[in-house]
């Protein structure tokens, strides 16, 4: 499997490789001149397209990096499958991001990438990608009795990406994640990434994406209601020990986000305060902390 695996991912860099001719066009030039590359994979001309955009997300959704769950297993035995799934989804970040419904163009072709995403309509399969989703995610947060003695991925910032594309082409799935339980699996793992790259101007993409995801969830009852959750977990972020709910993380990271956050961060202050405001409906009870900090920042 391992020569297959590093078969297929020198493979999706070459794609990837191809695709790349969009990042040397002017952005003006890219309703006039689309990415042929992408244009063909993504249309009826490539026979290949349904079966591709399938194993694509199957690789991607049934990724596990602990494996077996031996301690230490990643430092004796090399993993092909993790750069095999950061250049898949990276891919699927790509085709998804050439929408070509959205250009005055109507001679282009219909991305079949984004139509197959859009149409995945059973709860099985929901259940499948959420799990895939909330498993990578929640990865860099499991702790262990063992230092440093499970793998840690590293391609977040593409499955939050991909998770954003999911809910944007696919309403049905984001409908399905507000209702599930899991979604705090979503927003736990979402927030922890917010604190900890708050002041890393290197990162500022990554907050940009994280927020708008909380966003878009925030707009939604369930998510409101699902915050009154008990938070429980123990994991390492430089915020305050508190004892209470889902709401109360959610504000404490906001706070240390708009106090203690890099300067380039001030656009997503209005995003981050309209997000209280979309779940404060919802929330029966606020912790001394979080009440603290809601005061600190009127």
């Amino acid at each position: 499997y391992q020569t297959h695996d590093a078969a297929r991912t020198e493979l999706l860099k070459l794609l990837l490789t191809c695709f790349s001719e969009t990042m040397y066009q002017p952005p003006v030039d890219l309703h006039t001149a689309p990415n042929k590359w992408i244009q063909y994979l993504t249309s009826a001309e490539n026979r290949h397209a349904l079966p591709m955009f399938t194993s694509l997300l199957n690789t991607v959704c049934a990724y596990d990096p602990v494996g077996m769950g031996l301690p230490y297993n990643h430092l004796l035995f090399a993993d092909p499958a993790e750069p095999l799934v950061d250049a898949a989804l990276q891919i699927l970040i790509v085709t998804l991001d050439h929408d070509t419904s959205q250009g005055d163009d109507t001679a282009a072709p219909d991305n079949l990438f984004i139509n197959y995403l859009s149409r995945i309509h059973r709860d099985e399969d929901f259940a499948f990608v959420l799990r895939g989703f909330t498993r990578l995610l929640n990865n860099p947060l499991v702790q262990t009795y063992l230092p440093n003695s499970t793998k840690k991925v590293q391609f977040h910032q593409e499955l939050l990406v991909f998770f954003w594309k999911m809910c944007d082409y696919n309403k049905k799935f984001l409908y399905y994640v507000l209702k599930s339980s899991d979604v705090l699996e979503i927003l736990v793992p979402i927030l922890f990434h917010l604190n900890d790259s708050r002041a890393d101007q290197s990162r500022v993409g990554l907050m940009h994406i994280g927020v708008f995801i909380l966003l878009l969830l925030s707009g939604e009852r369930n998510f409101g209601v699902r915050l009154n959750k008990p938070y429980t977990a123990t994991i390492p972020m430089d915020i305050p020990v508190f004892t209470g709910t889902h709401a109360d993380l959610l504000i404490t990271v906001f706070h240390k986000i708009i106090t203690t956050g890099h300067q380039r961060l001030q656009p997503l202050f209005d995003c981050l305060l309209t997000i209280l405001v979309n779940v404060s409906p919802y929330l029966k009870t606020l912790s001394m902390v979080a009440s603290t900090k809601l005061l600190h920042l009127l």
